[in-house]
């Protein structure tokens, strides 16, 4: 009977170390502090300072292009909204709240410098202007996705205290300005509108004559329409003409009454 119950037990002790040293080398997906991804065991990942996903998973590629494995988008991160607030929540969190994930490796870490955001966020927002002259506190990929330009981390949007419907952060932004012949350059709206000429908004740019009608594409639209000094000047040249077409006519009468 003794026999029996220790050939059970050193049965039971051989099963388990088999187990155990089966989960020793199972692979898993292993996350890096900045969010990449390879396979390996528990033991592997570990060792080198990274997470270890479980038995099982995988590496599954960056497809929604943040730079992170999706893999690792799970684990917390530093969360940065507009506010300057942090959170430490997982990529799907923070994306669905609007906010700026950090990645894995990055923790909030308070407002040390009593300016009114998470130091960790200090580095992530800035004034975006838009086309139409608005101002928004944005990311740069943000920003850029919505045809703005930005102004760079930190900048703050002033808003339009002067009332021409541009934030005063955006006004020495440049665009398109059209010449009354089509000539089209970049400018500022000062600039632009102080030599007489035509300003297409903030950030628009020339686009050369494409179509060769002789008239850049940006300053298309409405280029047949004069302005009114331009209005004066075909005034003007339109009487010169009759004026001239007038005196000619009546030489020529003078000379033929002669000849008669």
């Amino acid at each position: 009977m003794k026999k029996i119950v220790g050939l059970i037990f050193l049965l039971s002790l051989s099963s388990a170390i088999n187990l155990r040293s089966a989960q020793a080398q199972e692979i898993g997906a292993c996350c890096s502090p900045v969010g990449l991804c390879m396979e390996m065991t528990e033991e592997e990942c570990l060792a080198g300072g990274r997470t270890w996903m479980g038995p099982g998973t995988a590496c599954l590629g960056d497809n929604n292009g943040n730079e992170v494995d999706d893999a690792c988008e799970e684990l917390p991160g530093a969360c940065c909204f507009e506010s300057g607030d942090c959170l430490d929540i997982n990529f799907p969190e923070c994306d669905a709240a609007g906010g700026l994930w950090l990645g894995p490796s990055a923790v909030c870490l308070g407002d040390n410098n009593d300016n009114g955001k998470d130091d960790a966020c200090e580095d992530s927002f800035g004034a975006c202007c838009l086309p139409e002259g608005a101002c928004e506190i944005e990311t740069p990929d943000n920003c850029a996705a919505q045809g703005g330009n930005f102004l760079g981390v930190g900048i703050e949007c002033l808003g339009d205290n002067n009332g021409n419907d541009i934030d005063d952060a955006c006004e020495e932004g440049i665009g398109a300005c059209c010449a009354s012949n089509g000539f089209c350059y970049e400018a500022t709206q000062e600039e632009c509108e102080g030599a007489g000429r035509t300003w297409i908004g903030l950030w628009t740019t020339c686009l050369g004559d494409i179509n060769e009608n002789g008239i850049d594409d940006a300053c298309e639209e409405g280029q047949n329409v004069p302005a009114l000094d331009e209005w004066g000047m075909l005034i003007f040249a339109l009487l010169l003409i009759g004026f001239g077409t007038i005196a000619v006519l009546r030489r020529k009468r003078t000379v033929s009454n002669k000849t008669a």
